[in-house]
C-alpha cells in the first residue's frame, strides 16, 4: 500500500497516510470532532478525569464514557491535557 497525502479539510495541514483517504481530517481535527460530538456532561467528565486521574486511569475512563478504541482515547487524553495546560498557562 502506498502512502498518500492530502490537505486536512479542517486545518489545512498536510496529512500523510497509508490507510486514510483523501478528504479525511488529520488526527488533531478528528480528535476535536470526536470530543465536541460528546454531550456536555461527557466532555466535562473527560476533562475532570484528565485533570485528576493518573494517565492510564483517565484513558480508561475516556473509553468507558465514549466507547472509543484505545488509540482515540489516547489522542483525546493528549489533546485535553494540552488544552488544560494552555488554559492554566495563558
Amino acid at each position: 500500500m502506498t502512502e498518500q497525502q492530502w490537505l486536512c479539510p479542517g486545518c489545512g495541514q498536510i496529512v500523510h497516510s497509508k490507510m486514510g483517504k483523501a478528504g479525511d481530517p488529520c488526527i488533531g481535527c478528528e480528535t476535536e470532532l470526536f470530543f465536541t460530538a460528546q454531550s456536555p456532561e461527557t466532555r466535562a467528565e473527560i476533562d475532570n478525569a484528565v485533570a485528576s486521574l493518573p494517565n492510564i486511569w483517565a484513558i480508561k475512563r475516556i473509553r468507558e464514557l465514549t466507547g472509543c478504541d484505545l488509540s482515540m482515547a489516547i489522542f483525546v487524553h493528549s489533546d485535553r491535557q494540552r488544552a488544560g495546560q494552555d488554559a492554566t498557562s495563558g
